[in-house]
């Protein structure tokens, strides 16, 4: 199921990715299943593709969209694999020989968040009628285990297949930073870097807590600012109240996560640090995204992010604000450290590719296709 690839401005890159990779490898026949015409996207007159008609309806639209076409269609498919981990109930009915979902991780069911009836039935898709599922995929091995526990998966139908890292995130240099920096009131070298959502378990409050403890205890005046690129939404409310209790919450700038792609690198190269204190992670692009441009991370060591990070990072107890502040304080004080972590990164982020990422895919399909033979 692609229509993940219809929303825009897109983000998501790894079902572009995927699908691009797919189409180059000849043993492979791919079809496009979704809901509306990209006339603009030549990537979708390279591959075949399903218009699925939208019945207009107040409610459930999509839903009841697929079913129809589940019950009407002539198409058969050999691999129905949905991007992400989000099956509508009677997911089933789908006309094919296998079923492959993407789940990412378990976050919706155990990450902190607010309760949706949508998220509920997709749990509860996952959880009681994964029997009707022939792979899982989870995007780190903390995912997956993640997934078989909060879904009841059996592990040997739950698969570990890594994110990439984009093309476009690469080093900037100085002039390029400076020019775009300048676009948005900012210095290069002079910010503390968050790159994500504001939901509750990002964390954004203790980070916010911690730059305050940082600025307050430093014997110099900290000229480092925290930038903060968010796209709002539930759990925002806490990370306002923070920044607004802050004695330095005029250097605490939010920007719209809409930033232009084109400026991402930009804001990666010239950043002090990404600092990235997340609760909960079924992977954690934006750290490696960071590594990539050569910016040194800070991360928290929960949940994915250690084993996604290696040692190219600096790792702290997101619950402790203290621990938060002494890493930034680290990368502050020991310009050798930042060298050393940039050197690093830029190792561990070669790990994680695109063509790998689709390559494993190919491998599940033709392993599960043969009855895990």
């Amino acid at each position: 199921m692609s229509d993940i690839l219809d929303r825009r401005p897109e983000r998501a890159f790894f079902a572009r990715r995927l699908i691009e990779h797919l189409l180059e490898m000849p043993e492979f026949e791919v079809t496009l299943v979704h809901y509306k015409k990209m006339p603009d996207d030549l990537l979708y007159s390279q591959a075949r593709e399903v218009i699925i008609p939208l019945v207009r309806f107040p409610y459930a639209a999509h839903f009841i969209s697929f079913i129809r076409f589940c019950l009407t269609t002539d198409y058969k498919f050999d691999v129905f694999q949905w991007l992400v981990g989000r099956p509508y109930p009677f997911f089933w009915l789908v006309p094919a020989e296998k079923i492959v979902i993407l789940a990412h991780d378990a976050g919706g069911a155990l990450a902190p968040g607010i309760f949706t009836w949508a998220q509920f039935f997709f749990n509860l898709m996952l959880r009681y009628f994964h029997g009707r599922m022939d792979a899982v995929i989870g995007v780190s091995h903390f995912a997956s285990r993640e997934i078989v526990y909060a879904y009841h998966i059996p592990p040997e139908k739950v698969f570990t297949i890594y994110n990439g890292i984009d093309e476009i995130y690469k080093p900037t240099s100085p002039e390029k930073v400076k020019e775009t920096l300048k676009r948005y009131g900012l210095e290069a070298g002079k910010y503390f870097l968050y790159i994500g959502g504001l939901q509750t378990h990002k964390n954004i409050p203790n980070l916010i807590k911690a730059y305050d403890l940082l600025c307050r205890g430093s014997g110099a005046r900290v000229e480092e600012k925290l930038i903060i690129a968010a796209t709002p939404s539930y759990g925002e409310k806490e990370v306002y109240e923070a920044a607004n209790a802050s004695k330095f919450k005029k250097n605490i700038i939010f920007l719209p996560r809409v930033i232009a792609l084109e400026d991402m690198s930009a804001f990666y190269s010239g950043a002090t640090a990404l600092v990235y204190p997340s609760l909960h992670e079924g992977f954690g692009l934006p750290p490696l995204e960071a590594m990539v441009c050569g910016t040194p991370v800070v991360a928290s060591f929960a949940t994915s992010l250690p084993e996604v990070v290696g040692e190219a990072a600096i790792l702290v107890d997101p619950k402790n604000l203290e621990d938060i502040m002494k890493g930034m304080k680290r990368i502050l004080e020991n310009p050798g450290l930042r060298d050393e972590l940039r050197e690093k990164g830029f190792v561990q982020a070669r790990k994680f590719t695109w063509e790998k990422y689709a390559e494993d895919h190919a491998v599940l399909y033709k392993k599960i296709y043969a009855g895990y033979s």
